[in-house]
């Protein structure tokens, strides 16, 4: 069952988008605003500091690929605070903290490692006080919101009211956050594969396009299996989960044994770091994924088919102030519509 059909009408019901399944605008609240505007622009603060340090580095160097690997947080950090807050997903803005602090993590490696090529070590200090700053921001109010989403579930309650059909949807939706934090760190360890930045050989080149053409697939089949409830999907997913596991285990080990003495080399402890992080990422998604199989058949894909259709028109907010019933801007429609 769902609210329209126990007669409760849902004024700001969700809308069937490219991206899913989506709030009303009208009914983020001032918290989530927030975080939504503080979240993109300092998205795009990174991306501009990030663009000015590679036009400054010279394209050869440790420094100018790890610069380059931090693209991938940043775009998935616009990524990540978007979809929690108009999907209204705790899962995604854990993972927009988590992101955060990836990215916050890798410029403190940056500022503490060896930078004989930096031109201006002291942009890069600057830089990584801005992203501790931020951090401080993202996970207080990101916890907040994370904390207020829990208990009512309001995005879960308009898709069902059914508690089995709940459950399904809340581990879908933390398979679905597992794979796109996973997508990151798996475009940051292709990136690291550029050992001596821009300078590539036949090796780099094959590892970076057969590496990234491996994930894009990995990734559509695996949200088609989860949301068309598609066994094929599932199991090529299965078998495309372990060709960036073996590549990550051989980044680690090979960069271990290459440079043992560079003890703050930063290419050495971004690979190490983050083939850690992605390792483990990848073992939690193939677990998620299994318990999302087993609930296939649970009802969840006709729910959502149901949003693709062409919608009635939803119930029309109702000022209870002025008697008067609001259009879609939450003006008071013309007289002559009223009558």
């Amino acid at each position: 069952p769902d609210f329209s059909s126990l007669g409760v009408p849902a004024c700001y019901g969700l809308r069937m988008t490219k991206i899913g399944l989506v709030k009303h605008p009208f009914s983020l609240s001032c918290p989530d605003k927030f975080l939504l505007g503080f979240g993109l622009l300092s998205s795009l603060v990174a991306l501009g500091f990030m663009v000015q340090r590679l036009t400054k580095l010279p394209p050869m160097s440790d420094d100018f690929t790890f610069t380059l690997m931090t693209l991938s947080p940043i775009l998935f950090n616009a990524w990540f605070i978007f979809s929690g807050i108009v999907k209204e997903r705790f899962q995604d803005i854990i993972g927009f903290i988590l992101s955060f602090a990836i990215m916050t993590v890798y410029l403190g490696i940056s500022v503490f490692s060896s930078h004989e090529t930096d031109p201006d070590p002291l942009l890069k200090q600057v830089r990584f006080g801005l992203a501790v700053a931020s951090f401080v921001v993202v996970f207080l109010f990101g916890v907040g919101i994370v904390w207020s989403y829990l208990p009512r579930a309001k995005y879960l309650y308009l898709i069902s009211a059914k508690g089995s059909i709940q459950n399904t949807c809340r581990l879908l939706f933390w398979c679905s956050s597992f794979i796109t934090f996973d997508l990151e760190l798996q475009v940051s360890m292709t990136i690291l594969v550029m050992d001596e930045g821009m300078m590539w050989n036949g090796v780099d080149i094959l590892v970076i396009v057969g590496g990234l053409l491996i994930l894009v697939v990995w990734a559509v089949v695996g949200f088609k299996a989860i949301y068309l409830e598609s066994g094929r999907c599932f199991w090529i997913f299965m078998f495309l989960l372990w060709p960036n596991v073996v590549y990550n285990v051989y980044r680690m080990v090979s960069i271990y044994i290459e440079r043992p003495m560079e003890a703050w080399n930063i290419l050495r402890h971004a690979v190490l770091g983050c083939g850690v992080i992605a390792l483990l990422t990848r073992l939690t998604v193939g677990i998620s994924m299994c318990l999302v199989k087993r609930d296939f058949g649970n009802g969840v894909k006709e729910i959502l088919d149901k949003y693709g259709k062409p919608r009635e028109p939803e119930a029309v907010p109702f000022n209870q102030h002025s008697g008067y019933f609001l259009n879609d801007l939450g003006r008071r429609p013309p007289l002559d519509k009223i009558r």
